[in-house]
């Protein structure tokens, strides 16, 4: 056999898609394989594969393994004289794959071979021909003098700005989206390095071809085209922390001769200067919205204080006070979520505007030289009431960022009954909800138009790829364990719970309604999990622990409170303090249900409610409104009535 193409994907499947018709094409008349690795992926991938292109040979992991395991997969298995290591979110020419196999034959020194790659946009994609990153290549890209100077050959070696794109010549490394591989030659060097998971490999591998005198060729005589990115933005991890950590490694694998010298030192510390400065570019990127939200509460403030005295002069009485007052507001608008939305909601604006005002009134109760500033507190709460929500609509109106289709949203349940709430949602509120499909118990077969997104285990992973806001439950169907395994995880990630109830049964608990035509919509906020609820709750629990070990120390000379359970109680009180438990909770046995929860309560609803008998649904029911309405009364009240029987 001439040629093995391997293509590794992950929830690219659009993308898979034309690159697999592209290559029907430019393999006609080639005796050839192609092997598809599958990453797991939750977007119909696989269907789409073995619907549309059966003569596709693919493997389908059960998790995501990494570019270079997956790639590695599939050599192992290919029959080709020729490799050819190629993205997913490319296309070929129909003559490609003919002129490269050509130039191989008739060159047989040659490894490796790239070809010219294109954006999208028909602009030269830089990374097709660019040299091994040496610490003072490195050095030369990491500090920007390489785009600075891109046509010197001291400081433009990194992507070889300074050659002639329309010439061939050999380089010393190419694009990993696009590798034309002599099988003897791999043989001879290897397969990709697994502790690259994503960046970084395809360097790691033309070093070790050029280490082995085989050369690599950049030849312009065809031509792909690469949407550099898509495969890329749909990896669940931090790109950016993974292709910094690749660099490192690929340091550390080849340099470590100059582990103590000067230019190791000065390459590790370009990698992390870049590293951290990309973080904080990201940062920047995201801090938008608060540093704009600061400087309109700056500046109203700003205006109250003027307003009040007539002069500035005043503002060292505030040096402390004021950034306090700042601090407090953006606080109380992330709590309320004014970063997690892109729609406007008034609401929502107002709230956590009152919210941020009446703390910071009280602040004056407890700083009483503060006090007169009540009223700037006072025309600041109404100016913000006014301003911030113009700010936001015409932050949203130039950034491009306001939309009215609603928040992306996923139904949940058995296909049949989701498909119809999914139907009723669109009709009923159109411009708060947009779903993007529906995920059920099953493993269904989907085609290239079925709402089925994927299945429960894939839950998580769609949120990601999909850019998830809500979660929408049909009721009849709604399996309360699975949805407890995850709650953790969904609360980590700002993912919304609404319900559609039909049968209430195990649904217990307090909740806002909308309405949904015959049917309702309830929202579950499962505040247990926040980070302040957690906050809050271990203050709780050493407060209580306190109280219950006076109280006991008491009850105790009475005979009832000796019995097996409250001596097991006061034993374990020590250990509250410490940490290792909570003083109410959820039963030790019911914690494993929930995927990153390790403490469980040494009292529960179950201690004052009198069926002992109960199945699992009846436990269920009561984890969920011990999840749903968790406060320091509701445990006080637990705690009490525990005591008192």
């Amino acid at each position: 056999m001439k040629l093995s193409v391997i293509i590794v994907n992950y929830n690219v499947k659009s993308f898979l898609r034309q690159a697999l018709i592209s290559l029907e094409s430019a393999l006609n008349d080639i005796e050839s394989e192609i092997w598809v690795v599958d990453n797991h992926s939750v977007d119909g991938s696989i269907a789409m594969l073995d619907s549309e292109f059966p003569s596709v040979n693919v493997i389908a992991n059960k998790d995501n393994v990494g570019f270079s395991k997956a790639n590695n997969q599939a050599i192992k298995l290919g029959k080709g004289q020729y490799v050819w290591v190629l993205n997913p979110d490319t296309l070929v020419e129909n003559n490609t794959a003919r002129i490269l196999i050509d130039i191989m034959d008739k060159n047989p020194s040659i490894g490796m071979l790239g070809s010219k790659i294109l954006n999208h946009d028909g602009s030269l994609q830089l990374a097709c021909r660019r040299s091994i990153p040496t610490p003072w290549v490195a050095f030369t890209k990491l500090s920007g003098l390489a785009s600075l100077f891109p046509k010197s050959k001291i400081f433009g070696r990194y992507n070889l700005t300074f050659l002639n794109p329309e010439d061939e010549y050999e380089v010393e490394a190419i694009s990993g989206s696009n590798m034309f591989v002599r099988k003897s030659a791999l043989d001879e060097v290897g397969v990709f390095d697994e502790r690259f998971f994503m960046y970084g490999e395809d360097l790691d591998w033309c070093y070790r071809f050029t280490q082995a005198s085989w050369k690599i060729v950049y030849t312009p005589k065809t031509q792909i085209i690469h949407y550099k990115g898509e495969a890329s933005n749909a990896v669940k991890f931090d790109a950016l922390t993974n292709f910094y950590h690749a660099m490192e490694l690929f340091a550390d694998k080849h340099y470590s001769r100059l582990s103590k010298g000067p230019l190791r030192l000065l390459l590790k510390m370009g990698i992390w200067f870049r590293y951290f400065s990309s973080l904080i570019g990201n940062l920047a990127k995201q801090s938008t919205l608060p540093i704009l939200d600061a400087i309109s509460l700056l500046s109203i403030t700003l205006i109250a204080i003027y307003l009040k005295f007539h002069t500035f002069e005043v503002l060292n009485n505030y040096a402390f006070i004021l950034p306090l007052y700042l601090l407090i507001w953006l606080i109380s608008f992330g709590i309320i979520g004014l970063y997690q939305k892109s729609k406007i909601s008034i609401g929502r604006i107002f709230t956590a505007i009152t919210l941020g005002f009446l703390v910071n009134v009280s602040l004056t109760y407890f700083f009483k030289q503060y006090a007169f500033s009540r009223f700037v507190m006072a025309v600041s709460f109404a100016g913000s009431l006014f301003w911030i929500p113009i700010s936001r609509f015409i932050y949203q109106k130039v950034s491009g960022k306001h939309r009215l289709e609603g928040e992306k949203s996923i139904v949940i349940g058995d296909e049949t009954t989701a498909n119809k709430i999914a139907q009723k949602i669109k009709d009923s509120f159109p411009f708060d909800y947009q779903i993007v499909g529906i995920v059920t118990p099953s493993k269904s077969i989907k085609s290239r138009n079925d709402p089925v997104l994927g299945h429960y285990e894939d839950i998580v992973e769609l949120i990601l790829l999909h850019r998830i806001e809500y979660l929408i439950f049909e009721s009849d169907h709604l399996d309360l364990k699975w949805l407890f395994s995850i709650l953790p995880t969904l609360t980590k990630m700002g993912v919304k719970i609404r319900l559609v109830p039909g049968n209430l049964s195990v649904i217990i608990g307090k909740s806002s309604v909308e309405e949904l035509q015959q049917g309702q919509l309830i929202h579950m906020d499962y505040k247990y999990f926040h980070p302040l609820t957690q906050m809050g709750k271990r203050i709780e629990d050493l407060l209580l622990t306190i109280v219950l070990k006076c109280v006991l120390l008491f009850l105790f000379s009475n005979t009832r409170f000796k019995t097996d359970r409250w001596i097991e109680i006061k034993s374990k009180l020590n250990d509250v303090i410490r940490g290792e438990f909570n003083l109410i909770g959820l039963p030790k046995d019911m914690i494993q249900e929930f995927q990153g929860l390790n403490k469980s309560g040494l009292l529960s609803l179950e201690d004052i409610t009198p069926n002992m008998n109960r199945n699992e649904s009846e436990r269920l029911a009561l984890v969920n409104f011990y999840l749903k309405n968790q406060s320091i009364f509701l445990d006080l009240e637990i705690m009490l009535k525990a005591i008192t029987g």
